[in-house]
């Protein structure tokens, strides 16, 4: 596809930047999953105690959940209506079946309906508006070649309020079909926690835990999250993306916040404009 304007991103060189994904958080699942189905997720119940900067993206009860991986076909995203073409027919080719495009407005004969660079198919599977070219942020897009060796980066900063308690960060991939069971998690290396402002609010920090100890008073929190293409990783030549998240909890097990990343592994070969992208065999 073509655009008259510059692209958005464009592919890092081998050997750049890298990151990850480790369990999931039910509210954030169910978010996820009312997006796909174009509904508008709930709202999650804030912490009086927390300052709230950026959009929370979890569950306030703390819940967490192992998702694992998804290497069965692709979820059933409901029946669709008779329009008088054939229900398997995906003129642009972009994974979205014509009816669904007709249905959700988006176009039949064009893979990239708002022009943002990120293909329909992805932003109907990610719960983006494939009709907003604000969504999703490049802030939200970490790039990733899949070349041995390369690796990214996120960093999440938080700012809460603290009475004493203990704050820690987890890190949690989304499930998302791939032929090859491969989610985010599977580029996850590690995470930690980085510095707070002021440092004089916190009376300890452990990194490799993800955990400040004791903080009081208005403090921001900062953790860092790496990825990499693992060994023994398959080159595919096409592009795909692997939504992600890192959350923030009291030690109350009370969601304190996070944010939301998708991951973009594309081909050394291709660019973030252009593709190649990889899309299912089928049209959904």
């Amino acid at each position: 596809m073509s655009h008259a304007r510059p692209p958005r991103a464009s592919l890092p060189s081998p050997g750049a930047s890298h990151v990850s994904v480790r369990a999931g958080v039910l509210g954030g699942l169910l978010g996820l999953l009312l997006g796909l189905l174009g509904c508008d997720a709930p709202r999650t119940i804030s912490d009086a105690s927390v300052e709230q900067g950026a959009t929370d993206l979890g569950s306030a009860d703390g819940a967490v959940t192992d998702f694992g991986v998804d290497v069965g076909p692709p979820p059933d995203f409901g029946v669709l209506p008779d329009l008088g073409i054939p229900p398997t027919q995906d003129t642009d080719g972009d994974g979205l079946c014509d009816v669904r495009e007709i249905v959700r407005g988006t176009r039949v004969d064009e893979s990239d309906t708002d022009g943002d660079e990120v293909p329909d198919y992805f932003e109907f599977i990610l719960g983006t508006n494939p009709l907003d070219p604000s969504t999703p942020t490049m802030g939200e897009l970490l790039f990733l070649p899949e070349s041995l060796g390369a690796s990214t980066s996120m960093g999440v900063r938080r700012r809460i309020v603290g009475a004493g308690e203990d704050y820690s960060g987890a890190f949690v991939a989304y499930p998302v079909y791939d032929p090859e069971g491969l989610s985010g998690d599977s580029f996850f290396v590690r995470a930690f926690a980085t510095s707070a402002e002021p440092m004089g609010n916190v009376a300890l920090v452990v990194p490799e835990e993800e955990r400040y100890y004791g903080v009081v008073g208005s403090t921001e929190l900062g953790f860092e999250v790496e990825l990499a293409v693992p060994s023994g990783f398959l080159p595919r030549g096409c592009g795909r993306i692997y939504p992600l998240r890192y959350d923030i909890k009291r030690s109350d097990g009370r969601f304190a916040g996070g944010d939301r990343r998708f991951l973009v592994v594309l081909p050394v070969a291709g660019s973030f404009a252009d593709g190649p992208w990889c899309f299912p065999p089928s049209c959904i």
